[in-house]
């Protein structure tokens, strides 16, 4: 039989989040045919693997903060501004203990308290004037102060401390949120919450909240404040006795957690995962977005790569999946998940080029990170962070020397329905003129539902190739490749091999 060609799909947004969710895709019969469609099979499964601009590549991670001594089994990385306006990145810890990066280590940080801190959805933050100013529920309001490596506490005059839920910052102003109403700061000190017309202090009830106040997060045009059941937009009026026009967003739904709220990015969109999944949600509306991702975080079914027998395996879960959510550089929506008690896994959705990437490893916190006054080719690509138990924090590298654990899966293609398929060749063209280690296994499932593995052979190929042989044979066939993967196109030859 005649042999084919055909050019797999490296660019599409569609990437099943399952491999048991796509089906097998019937691929082009004429030889000279190239179908630039959606449904040509091709991303099917990856393990940190990121879309780049022409395919897809292999990520690792570069490490910038050593690990401790000690086990963590909570982090919460807060980027904040010092009492003289400097930027730090401080990570609070269970129990009390909270650490500043100095260099490429955690150093312990100074406290007045001795209560346990509570988890980190009750710990908010607020900058106004270039000082970061930290509540800590049931605890306190807090500046870092550099020069003493502590925590210095701060008096919120006008207000009473033990009904505050939480705090945030916008237009100049620092504000205060109980159960039911808002108090905001005057401008001049935001410190100072005393009702005055003079300095433009107030307060009062939060129109149209269903339900007791969760947490605020600030935008471009104000703050979204998130209810048990619904969010409300405060929209900055310029109006220096009501500063702030509430109303309540159409078709919004309840906050969960402040984890679950990509709060660190100051944009007009916020990423929320709600009552209702994901959404993204403005001062007019809220839209359901991804809902593959939703769906897949509620399924009850997670699935690996084993990469001693080169299969995709599929383990239920009955227990709520551990979530986070990130918008980093404006670009990187990075959504964290775990069966267990840490997260495991992420999916990151490039904003730019809308299509996904899936990472794996082992993290208590995603956040953004960039060194003060340090200068960045690509800032945004640098970016992604991440800390795990042990306190060490890494960042997201595309360089290929970082690359040291990469899977992606290619696949379900069948040459006709009712019809074998045996595939020949897979030829990768890559980014640049380099030979990357890449290696190559092929699935093929066979007409009896079991799984057939055969290692590719690679050849010879022309400069900014790889190219690897098989003769597997089977109703359908996926192409497994570990390595330091950075791809432009993937093109295979096959042939049909007789009636099932």
């Amino acid at each position: 039989m005649a042999q084919r060609y055909y050019r797999l799909g490296l660019t599409s947004g569609n990437m099943p989040l399952l491999s048991s969710q796509q089906g097998s895709v019937v691929i082009s019969s004429q030889p000279e045919e190239f179908s630039q469609g959606d449904n040509r099979p091709g991303l099917l499964y990856c393990d940190n693997v990121m879309p780049t601009n022409y395919g897809l590549a292999s990520v690792g991670f570069r490490d910038f903060i050593l690990p401790q001594a000690a086990a963590f089994t909570e982090l919460d990385v807060r980027e904040v501004l010092s009492s003289t306006k400097t930027k730090h990145y401080l990570a609070i810890s269970q129990s009390r203990f909270v650490y500043v990066k100095v260099a490429e280590q955690w150093l312990p940080v100074v406290v007045p308290f001795t209560h346990a801190l509570t988890p980190a959805d009750h710990i908010t933050t607020g900058t106004v004037n270039g000082v970061t100013y930290i509540h800590i529920r049931n605890v306190g309001v807090y500046v870092y102060v550099e020069a003493s490596r502590s925590l210095q506490l701060v008096t919120l005059n006008g207000i009473n401390l033990a009904t505050v839920i939480c705090i945030a910052a916008s237009s100049g102003y620092l504000l205060a949120f109980s159960s039911t109403s808002v108090a905001w700061s005057s401008t001049i000190d935001a410190t100072d919450f005393v009702p005055s017309a003079t300095t433009g202090a107030g307060g009062g009830n939060i129109a149209g909240l269903q339900g007791e106040v969760k947490f605020a997060v600030p935008n471009l045009l104000g703050l979204i404040i998130y209810s048990e059941s619904n969010a409300v937009a405060a929209i900055y009026s310029g109006n220096a006795q009501y500063p702030f026009k509430l109303s309540p967003i159409p078709n919004s739904k309840g906050g969960i957690s402040l984890t679950l709220a990509a709060y660190e990015a100051n944009s007009a969109e916020q990423f929320v995962y709600t009552e209702a999944g994901l959404q993204a949600i403005t001062v007019q509306k809220a839209v359901n977005v991804l809902p593959e991702v939703t769906d897949f975080l509620s399924g009850g079914l997670l699935e690996s790569f084993d990469t001693g027998s080169k299969k995709l395996v599929q383990q239920r879960f009955t227990a709520e999946l551990k979530k986070q959510v990130k918008f980093i550089g404006a670009r990187y929506l990075v959504i964290s998940y775990g069966a267990g008690a840490i997260y495991t896994n992420a999916i990151v959705y490039d904003a730019m080029f809308e299509r996904y990437g899936k990472l794996r490893l082992d993290h208590l916190d995603a956040f953004e990170y960039a060194e003060a006054g340090e200068a960045q080719l690509e800032p945004v690509r640098t970016s992604v962070a991440f800390v795990d138990s042990k306190g060490k924090a890494t960042l997201l590298s595309f360089d290929s020397a970082d690359v040291t654990d990469s899977v992606l899966v290619l696949g379900k293609f069948q040459a006709s329905r009712g019809k074998l398929t045996k595939l020949h060749t897979l030829q990768l063209a890559n980014r640049d003129d380099t030979a990357p280690d890449v290696s190559a296994a092929f699935i093929a499932r066979a007409p009896n539902g079991t799984e057939l593995v055969a290692t590719g052979a690679k050849l010879p190929a022309s400069l900014g190739f790889t190219k690897f042989a098989t003769q597997l044979t089977g109703v359908h066939i996926s192409a497994v490749l570990e390595g330091a993967i950075d791809i432009s196109s993937a093109e295979i030859t096959y042939s049909l091999a007789g009636s099932m």
